[in-house]
């Protein structure tokens, strides 16, 4: 069964409650949501989880030198946690296309320009389960925002 998945999901979870500012008092190899154990829960049990959403950190590694812009002075803007997921059955998907490579980001310290500081901090969660056909970014050259918009198509493993 192939979906396709468009700007952000999230499956497999109850609603949370609305985040309060311990939500986001991170820190280094913490998680920034306690609703993550969620995934590991439900993954346990034999359901598919995905999520998607804006990670604020560079889910490529070096955006700078894929996009040709330096964001080392950005300290929001650093790369993942490589190691964030080991030992899990979950795995961050970030869109990319290495052919075209479109960023998901851009630094909002002003309106948009093609010197502008630009990243890939959008992506996804997927449990072992489901397996990732392909995954990129809309180039709507953050028309109507500093993020363009990532999608993600998958298949739900049996």
């Amino acid at each position: 069964m192939l979906l396709a998945l468009a700007l952000s999901l999230t499956a497999c979870a109850s609603k949370p409650a609305a985040p309060t500012a311990a939500d986001f008092e991170v820190q280094p190899g913490e998680y920034r949501y306690q609703d993550i154990d969620v995934f590991f829960i439900e993954t346990e049990k034999g359901n598919y989880c995905i999520a998607g959403g804006d990670f604020n950190k560079d889910l490529l590694g070096d955006s700078g030198k894929i996009f040709g812009i330096d964001g080392t002075n950005y300290t929001w803007a650093q790369p993942v946690d490589s190691k964030l997921f080991d030992g899990t059955n979950l795995k961050i998907v970030a869109p990319y296309n290495e052919k075209n490579p479109i960023p998901s980001c851009r630094n909002a310290d002003g309106p948009y320009n093609d010197k502008q500081f630009v990243l890939t901090v959008d992506g996804f969660i997927v449990s072992d389960n489901v397996t990732v056909t392909n995954s990129d970014v809309y180039d709507l050259q953050f028309k109507y925002s500093d993020h363009n918009p990532v999608y993600m198509t998958f298949k739900l493993n049996k």
